[in-house]
C-alpha cells in the first residue's frame, strides 16, 4: 500500500515503496505486465518515500524530484538506473528539503524538454507548526549535468495541492493548505505557472478561487474539453467532501475554439498522423496529452508530448508522432491543437502503440 506507481516504456507499471503486510517499508519493486503479472525486483538502491514523485525520462531512467508523502527517508533528488539499478544524486541543493510532503511534481510540457518542477509541501510532522512553503524548484534532466535549481516560487504556501497540465502548456496549481490539513488555512485561490521556455524560474499568476477548501485526498484532473474537474478531501480522515467543482482556464473566454480531427484514432511511435484543423494556418502548437491519475498530490501519469507539425494545408495538418516509448509510454492520450491566441481544441481520444 501507499506506493508509486509508473508506466513503463513496454507497456508495465512499476510499483515503487510503500509498506509491507508487517508496516514496514518495502524495498522491493515490482512490475506488473499484462499477461505476465507481478515479477518482483532486486532490493532497491534507495529507500525511496512513500508516493515518492517519480518520473520516466526519455533516456528510460527514474527521475525522483523531492517529492513525497511524509518523509524524504533521507533521499535527495535522484536519478535511477533500473537496468543497472544503481542511484546517483542530482547536483544543487533543493530548497526546504525537508517540508515536500504532500508536495506536488510534474513534468513541465513539452515532454521533450525534461524538466521537472517541485512545487510546495510541508512538514511530515503533524505537530510541526512552520506550515506549508510556497517555494518550488526546477530540474533539467537534458542536461549535461541535471542540477536542482530555485523557480520562481507561489503566491501563497501549500501543502495537500493538486497540479494539473493544461494543453497551453502552463500548469494549474489549486487547493492545499498553508497549515498541514486546516480548513481555516485552506488556500482556495488558484495559481497558473508559465514555464520560461529558455529555462528561467518561470512566472505565477493567481487566478479564479474554488468554493471548497481541498486538501488531503483531493484530485484534480484535465477533461478533454479543457476544463479541470476538482473533487475529494477529507482532512483528519473524517467528512468525505462530496461536492465537485469544475475550472474553466482563461483560454475558455479567449476566443473561438479551434477544431481537429484526426484521420485515425491508432497511431504508432515514428510516424505521422494526418487532421482536418480547419484555419490551420492559425494553429502554434498540437500535443498529445497523457490523461492523470492523481493520489496524495502526486501524478506521475500526466505528460504533454509535443507533435511538430512536419506539412500543413489551409485545411489540414500533418502532426510528428514520438519515436520513443520512453518519451510517451504507451496508451490513451488526449489530441489537441492550440491556436496563436492559446486556446485549445476540444480533445480527440487517440491509442498510441
Amino acid at each position: 500500500m501507499v506506493s508509486a506507481l509508473i508506466a513503463l516504456p513496454d507497456g508495465g507499471v512499476l510499483a515503487v515503496s510503500g509498506v509491507d503486510e508487517h508496516s514496514q517499508l518495502n524495498v522491493i519493486p515490482d512490475i506488473y505486465r499484462d499477461g505476465a503479472g507481478w515479477t518482483s525486483m532486486p532490493p532497491s538502491p534507495a529507500n525511496w518515500p512513500m508516493y515518492a514523485h517519480l518520473f520516466l525520462l526519455a533516456d528510460g531512467r527514474i527521475y525522483y524530484s523531492g517529492g513525497q508523502y511524509g518523509a524524504n527517508n533521507g533521499v535527495r533528488p535522484s536519478i535511477w538506473d533500473l537496468t543497472s539499478n544503481t542511484v546517483a544524486e542530482v547536483k544543487g541543493v533543493l530548497p526546504d528539503a525537508g517540508s515536500r510532503n504532500q508536495a506536488a511534481s510534474v513534468l513541465l510540457p513539452p515532454a521533450q524538454d525534461q524538466r521537472v518542477l517541485l512545487i510546495g509541501g510541508g512538514p511530515y510532522d503533524m505537530h510541526d507548526q512552520t506550515g506549508a512553503t510556497a517555494s518550488t524548484a526546477i530540474t533539467d534532466l537534458a542536461a549535461a549535468e541535471p542540477e536542482v535549481r530555485t523557480a520562481a516560487p507561489m503566491a501563497m504556501r501549500r501543502m495537500h495541492l493538486c497540479a494539473t497540465l493544461l494543453p497551453d502548456r502552463t500548469v494549474l496549481v489549486n487547493g492545499g493548505s498553508m497549515m498541514e490539513e486546516s480548513g481555516a488555512d485552506a488556500s482556495l485561490d488558484a495559481e497558473i505557472y508559465r514555464p520560461d521556455p529558455v529555462g528561467g524560474p518561470g512566472t505565477w499568476t493567481m487566478v479564479a478561487a474554488s468554493r471548497v477548501p481541498r486538501l488531503y485526498h483531493s484530485v484534480a484532473l484535465l477533461m478533454p474539453d479543457g476544463r479541470v474537474i476538482t473533487s475529494g478531501s477529507n482532512p483528519a480522515r473524517k467528512t468525505e467532501e462530496l461536492r465537485i467543482e469544475v475550472y474553466w482556464p482563461p483560454y475558455l473566454f479567449a476566443g473561438d475554439r479551434p477544431q481537429c480531427t484526426p484521420s485515425d484514432i491508432e497511431i504508432h511511435y515514428g510516424g505521422s498522423l494526418t487532421a482536418a484543423v480547419p484555419g490551420a494556418g492559425a494553429i502554434a502548437s498540437a500535443c498529445l496529452m497523457r490523461p492523470g491519475a492523481t493520489t496524495h498530490s502526486t501524478d506521475g501519469e500526466q505528460r504533454l508530448v509535443d507533435l511538430p507539425v512536419t506539412a500543413g494545408g489551409p485545411d489540414q495538418l500533418t502532426l510528428q508522432l514520438p519515436a520513443a516509448a520512453t518519451l510517451a509510454p504507451p496508451g490513451r492520450y488526449m489530441l489537441f491543437v492550440v491556436n496563436a491566441g492559446g486556446v485549445p481544441s476540444q480533445a480527440s481520444w487517440v491509442h498510441l502503440s
